[in-house]
């Protein structure tokens, strides 16, 4: 392609995901106080993980563990979801290749472990069954994922996002929805918010040189891949 014409494929593709600007913004909000509103964290996991946001809403403190052969490394272990409108968490995922063991970057590492220990010294007992993303301050209240959907858009709106933006998002879900060959879980395809984050945070692997089938795993998708399965990715040394 011409120069002008990649110009023009890259700003395509970059209006499927953050711009740099709204990259900037949306860490400053969320990685800057680990006493942040429960919905914040919430974004905050959707943003660093790629989680859908019934996902997010499921983890607990106690899902968030070291790695047994690499202690430095905390993983988060994503097995339970939520419904849409309630808050009560349940085993298994929207499909059945949501089960998985994502590395959890440092900053939200540090942010989330200075957070426990402060909500632990509170109430002078472990928060392990606690809900990271709880309503609010409610620490022992965990957030809908309806609730996460309206925080999102109110997070995008503070950062000057463009309805347009969010508009291109939402058409390009619908085309996918409709298409024959969709596979997309039904909680992608009805909040564009959480659709965003999970765009985002995959062409950040893209960009960090994954290969297909890893990023398939990590954002939780069928692994289309004849020499690779699910199972590989669970030994830590993967």
């Amino acid at each position: 392609t011409t120069g002008s014409e990649e110009t023009k494929a890259n700003q395509a593709l970059l209006c499927k995901s953050l711009t740099i600007p709204q990259e900037q913004a949306v860490a400053k909000a969320l990685l800057s106080d680990p006493m942040q509103s429960g919905q914040n964290m919430g974004l905050l996991l959707m943003y660093a993980l790629g989680l859908r946001n019934a996902e997010a809403c499921a983890i607990d403190f106690g899902d968030i563990k070291p790695m047994q052969t690499h202690p430095e490394c905390p993983v988060v272990w994503i097995y339970k979801t939520t419904g849409y409108d309630t808050s009560a968490g349940k085993l298994g995922g929207k499909t059945r290749n949501a089960d998985r063991i994502i590395p959890l970057p440092g900053k939200g590492a540090a942010l989330i472990h200075v957070r426990r220990q402060y909500i632990e010294l509170q109430l002078n007992k472990s928060v392990d069954d606690y809900p990271v993303v709880c309503n609010n301050d409610r620490w022992e209240v965990r957030c809908s994922a309806r609730e996460l959907t309206n925080a999102a858009r109110a997070l995008f709106q503070s950062i000057k996002m463009k309805a347009v933006q969010l508009a291109s998002v939402t058409e390009d879900l619908q085309e996918e929805s409709e298409s024959p060959n969709n596979s997309l879980p039904f909680e992608d395809r009805k909040d564009p918010t959480a659709y965003l984050f999970r765009r985002n945070f995959g062409t950040h692997l893209h960009i960090l040189g994954l290969t297909e089938p890893e990023i398939e795993y990590v954002i939780g998708h069928d692994i289309d891949d004849p020499y690779e399965t699910r199972n590989e990715f669970v030994d830590e040394e993967k």
